[in-house]
């Protein structure tokens, strides 16, 4: 039998096929639990991995704050699903139960990348690795997971281990992160690298266009071809700049290091990723 759901009150952002005024969103670990989870009747897995006779839905709900009204019909909805196909024949997803696959990647943002690690340490979900496209290169992903932050693999715009050599004023990844720390004792996420870098094309532009008439900025920006602190910035005909690789990066020991690409790399990826009963 299907148990009640968890009552949790946390934020996510609402998929388009919901409307706008009441949305709920289940997040992915949830999704991979229901698709591998198996049952005779109905199935699942408790808090140690076990197999039980229940497959729990967790959905984070609002039920406080401005949303409490929608939140609690979307809880009332879930409940009335939930009692009318247990009073039937229940879920039936197969004969056989799969735990823990090798790999946990997921697509969002950062409230989302926080819960579902969260989530994970309570329901003992132990993939070989976790993956985040947001949350494992901002600062507070590890203030708010602290050690539980630790093996997590991310994709990153910039890091200041990588080793451009610009044609700017801040030159290297290097120099533009101590220059940073040494201003806002901090250190910088790679929105803030991707920000200055924008306005050093600005400049680059308005140097090759020599006035301030926006065609003509707007044509320097197109033709601009050149290596910043932060990447190649070079842009495609549809203005986006696809020449700039991407790096992977992992938590280790809580801090950030560089597992790809291998030439810049400065730490080795750790894996298997360990069980939460092991760290």
């Amino acid at each position: 039998m299907a148990g009640p759901l968890p009552r949790r009150t946390t934020h996510i952002s609402r998929p388009d096929w919901l409307p706008r005024r009441a949305w709920l969103t289940v997040p992915l670990l949830v999704i991979v639990s229901l698709a591998l989870g198996a049952c005779s009747g109905m199935s699942g897995t408790t808090a140690g991995g076990k197999s039980s006779d229940t497959i729990v839905f967790g959905a984070p709900i609002s039920l406080t704050g401005s949303l409490a009204k929608e939140g609690t019909l979307t809880r009332d909805g879930y409940e009335i699903w939930k009692d009318t196909y247990n009073s039937a024949v229940g879920i039936k997803v197969g004969g056989k139960q799969y735990k823990n696959p090798d790999f946990f990647l997921k697509s969002g943002h950062l409230q989302e990348s926080l819960a579902s690690m969260q989530e994970s340490r309570v329901f003992g979900f132990n993939p070989k690795g976790y993956a985040f496209s947001v949350g494992p290169s901002t600062p507070d992903f590890q203030t708010s997971l602290k050690s539980d932050a630790d093996y997590v693999f991310g994709g990153t715009q910039w890091m200041p281990f990588l080793t451009y050599q610009g044609e700017d004023l801040f030159k290297s990844p290097d120099a533009y992160n101590k220059q940073y720390q040494e201003k806002f004792k901090s250190e910088p996420a790679y929105q803030r690298a991707e920000s200055i870098a924008c306005g050093i094309a600005f400049a680059k532009a308005l140097e090759v266009a020599g006035s301030l008439d926006p065609k003509g900025v707007r044509d320097a920006l197109a033709k601009l071809d050149f290596m910043s602190f932060y990447g190649q910035i070079k842009f495609d005909e549809r203005g986006i700049n696809t020449f700039k690789p991407m790096a992977v990066e992992q938590r280790q020991d809580g801090k950030k290091v560089t597992a790809w690409p291998a030439e810049v790399a400065n730490a080795r990826p750790i894996w298997p990723t360990p069980a939460w009963t092991s760290r």
